[in-house]
């Protein structure tokens, strides 16, 4: 158990879940990424533009 730096079981089997859900995670966000599909004329800069200043009133 020296490579995984645990001293018990129960340590080394919590570190293996949590290492299966985040690569589960992990794995789930890039399926779904292949699937987004952004609307024609979609400009991700313009929203930028406002996440970094404040948004206007109106």
């Amino acid at each position: 158990m020296k490579p995984a730096n645990v001293r018990t079981k129960k340590e080394l089997a919590n570190l293996a879940l949590k290492e299966f859900v985040e690569n589960y995670k992990r794995k789930n966000f890039t399926q779904l990424k292949e699937k987004i599909k952004f609307a024609e004329g979609y400009d991700y800069k313009f929203i930028g533009i406002y996440v970094e200043t404040e948004l206007p009133n109106g």
